[in-house]
């Protein structure tokens, strides 16, 4: 993820470029997501786009996906995608934008339970086709102490680590999971299969195989990692 030119935009300069790109959504960003699990409907619910035509600012992501950062109220950022999956790196970020939990309105969904997940199309496979109420994180330098806030009064709060071992043997997907269990203890981290992320696992295995990884006879599963 890297961050090249700051937003420049207010929050109504943001609510109309969400509009302009959701108007823009390209049929090879909607086929791209539509493979990745995502339906029409989920596409126009999480107001999903394409820059094709971009806002003052925006230049640098023509053509990219546009994912809008959605609160109660508008939303309130960006993540812009390359539909390149071999393209480094694949998520550009405007510069001097505030870290946010991604999909917020995931709050207001449950009062029981609420999934932590890496990465916003992970954070929408299990919002949407999991249905389980997700909010979603860019990556452990993107978590904040703050958010541990957002997740008071959750019974259950599930922490998706993804299982996706680096080359160099580094694995950002459990570095995350242990850095939000150090603040929100009475969560459980939910070990994925080797190789895989949330999207990955819902494309090959289903998504009745993740809620049966939630389930608490899991409770004292080996990580397979």
């Amino acid at each position: 993820m890297t961050s090249i030119l700051p937003s420049g935009l207010s929050k109504k300069s943001q609510e109309r470029a969400t509009k302009a790109y959701e108007k823009q959504l390209s049929e090879t960003a909607r086929s791209y997501l539509n493979a990745r699990g995502l339906d029409d409907q989920a596409i126009a619910n999480y107001r999903l786009g394409s820059v094709e035509v971009p806002e003052p600012g925006h230049e640098p992501y023509q053509g990219m996906l546009s994912i809008p950062y959605l609160t109660p109220t508008g939303p309130v950022g960006f993540k812009f995608r390359f539909l390149d999956d071999n393209r480094q790196p694949k998520y550009l970020v405007p510069a001097g934008q505030r870290p946010h939990l991604f999909n917020v309105r995931a709050f207001h969904e449950s009062d029981e339970s609420v999934a932590i997940c890496e990465g916003e199309i992970d954070t929408l496979i299990m919002d949407s086709v999991v249905k389980i109420p997700a909010v979603g994180v860019a990556g452990v330098e993107m978590w904040k102490d703050h958010f541990t806030r957002c997740f008071e009064g959750f019974e259950n709060i599930y922490i998706m680590a993804d299982n996706d071992v680096k080359e160099n043997g580094e694995n950002p997907g459990l570095r995350l999971a242990n850095r939000i269990i150090d603040v929100l203890p009475w969560a459980r981290i939910i070990y994925l299969p080797a190789g895989e992320d949330l999207n990955s696992t819902v494309l090959k295995k289903g998504s009745q195989y993740v809620l049966d990884l939630l389930s608490p006879a899991n409770d004292d599963d080996v990580p397979p990692f």
